[in-house]
């Protein structure tokens, strides 16, 4: 009996350690000092900021051009690009009592113009990308939340998770201060999520089904199967840090990154995964996955 245990281990081993990808290209389009990458859908712009979040810049992937797309209330931390392409957008703005409001605002890529898209309101404000589209959260104001499909982002230690407007409030993991980084699967299923000191998870929309997938931040589906994620590894200054890519089941996890350019902060745009590193380098790379569990090939 021990002895097949110890083999089931060894096995469970091999396959936490298999190369099911292999990295088709690996393109670099920043030199330094871009940090909080996002790109585009269709690849055609890329937007970053400065570590201190702004200002918040705009880069054309084709020519290398760039400008500001604001440089008011550090709107670096949060833009993302919806699917028509814009960039949306949070500030932060300090009132009396020392009070942060947060807004949101969406910048229009072609006609190089900013409009509101929720007023400045005390409280946590979240810009969530869901299965049709991205929803603004607010403690008091929210908007397009039905629109956005099935939706999840974190309060606390609750995980809140939204399907057509309709809220649950869950808490799958128990003995942890936090959560961070809710993101729902592309067919709408599953939810990732990061447990503050106890790692990164996987569960079904009723918080059932929990999968550890180990010490990792920043989780974002790649696909149904797979997500990408960094290292949880201390200090990166000191340890670095490595972009990975993990079978939502939990059976496989591969490093994609030289743990000597410390990858961090990824994102999954597309086929694409972009990230940077601990100078600001921003790289976008492209994956051909051969899932051994099944047998094929996958982009």
């Amino acid at each position: 009996m021990r002895k097949f245990l110890s083999l089931l281990s060894l096995l469970a081993g091999l396959c936490m350690n298999a190369q099911v990808a292999t990295v088709t290209s690996d393109v670099v389009l920043t030199d330094s000092a871009a940090y909080f990458p996002q790109l585009s859908l269709d690849g055609k712009h890329l937007v970053y900021a400065p570590t201190d979040a702004h200002p918040l810049i705009l880069q054309d992937v084709a020519t290398g051009a760039t400008r500001i797309v604001s440089d008011e209330g550090l709107p670096g931390f949060d833009a993302v690009f919806d699917k028509k392409g814009n960039i949306v957008f949070m500030t932060i703005e300090q009132r009396k009592g020392r009070l942060l409001y947060r807004g949101v605002s969406c910048y229009d890529v072609k006609k190089g113009k900013i409009r509101q898209l929720l007023k400045p309101q005390h409280g946590a404000v979240h810009i969530v990308k869901g299965t049709k589209g991205l929803a603004l959260i607010g403690e008091s104001k929210s908007r397009d939340l039905k629109k956005a499909g099935t939706v999840a982002w974190t309060q606390g230690d609750r995980l809140m998770i939204s399907v057509k407007g309709n809220v649950r409030q869950l808490r799958p993991v128990q003995g942890t201060v936090g959560l961070l980084w809710a993101s729902v699967s592309p067919d709408g299923t599953r939810v990732a999520f990061e447990a503050a000191t106890k790692g990164v998870y996987v569960c079904d929309l009723d918080g059932n089904h929990l999968t550890p997938l180990g010490m990792y931040l920043m989780p974002c589906w790649y696909n149904n199967d797979y997500l990408v994620a960094m290292s949880n590894a201390g200090n990166i200054r000191l340890t670095g840090s490595n972009i990975h890519l993990l079978k939502a089941d939990g059976s496989q996890a591969q490093i994609l990154t030289d743990k000597e350019i410390a990858a961090i902060q990824p994102m999954v745009s597309g086929d694409k995964i972009v990230f940077t590193t601990k100078t600001g380098q921003v790289h976008v790379m492209t994956l051909s996955i051969q899932d051994a569990m099944k047998g094929g090939t996958e982009q």
